[in-house]
């Protein structure tokens, strides 16, 4: 508005008016407003410095910068696929393969890798072998839970440090009594146990019962990896097979050959 003279609005052509609508002020009060609203325009076409047309300062701009931050977030049990890059979530990409192979012919059941965040706070998080289409519940007990026909069976996905995250030797933990391989043989008949392959930890199969558990530890992790499974007696023949899916787990924490 400093630059009024541009529109042909002067001191000098708006004077006039000014002065007869100040003289019928007191006869119609709502001139008043249109008196305020030219007196305020001259001051500020007085501010401005400028009485007449004239060239007019162009606008300069202020250049801004924006920087574009890219994170990745590990999708809870997403597939691998919804990660551009599994590398950027620091996860070995489990191999289905051998879970798939053990299904015994008949069985409408295939397995897929899924990517879990086991203590829903990115530290030990899983690549792990799960039925395709079950749905991985992160709560007391993290497992899978399958959401079609195969009820009475359960899958489960955890991590344990009983209370003392920190590097040790997890055997004597593990192994103690009540401690997890115990608290498993304890409830379960005919256990028979094997070392696990890749790492240390062992497997603990209990036919009588449709049940297996995976243990795995190392002495520079700050936990150990646990992987189980109980069936009911009509998918008892499919207990291989979730064998098989435990064992092909990648816990980010574990080294694994």
């Amino acid at each position: 508005m400093g630059n009024c003279g541009t529109y042909g609005l002067t001191r000098e052509a708006v004077g006039p008016v000014v002065d007869t609508v100040v003289a019928m002020r007191t006869s119609m009060p709502s001139v008043r407003v249109l008196a305020l609203a030219v007196v305020i325009l001259l001051s500020a076409c007085s501010s401005g410095g400028r009485t007449e047309a004239g060239p007019t300062r162009p606008a300069t701009s202020v250049p801004t910068t924006t920087t574009a931050v890219t994170t990745t977030t590990l999708p809870d049990a997403a597939d691998i696929s919804d990660v551009d890059d599994i590398s950027d979530v620091g996860l070995v990409p489990a191999d289905p393969a051998s879970a798939i192979a053990a299904v015994p012919a008949g069985h409408d059941l295939s397995f897929e890798t899924k990517a879990v965040d086991v203590d829903e706070v990115g530290k030990h998080n899983a690549s792990v072998v799960a039925p395709v289409g079950w749905l991985y519940v992160n709560d007391s007990n993290p497992s899978f839970t399958d959401i079609e026909d195969i009820d009475g069976t359960s899958y489960d996905i955890d991590y344990g440090c009983d209370n003392d995250c920190a590097p040790k030797d997890w055997e004597p933990v593990v192994r103690k009594e009540l401690g997890v391989i115990d608290y498993f043989g304890s409830d379960h008949a005919d256990t028979v146990e094997r070392p696990v392959h890749g790492s240390r930890g062992v497997v603990l199969t209990s036919a009588a019962d449709h049940a297996m558990l995976l243990v795995r530890w190392a002495p520079d992790a700050d936990a150990y990896f646990t992987c189980s499974a109980e069936l009911d007696a009509a998918h008892a023949d499919l207990l291989a097979a979730f064998t098989a899916a435990c064992e092909a787990a990648r816990p980010k924490w574990i080294a694994i050959a």
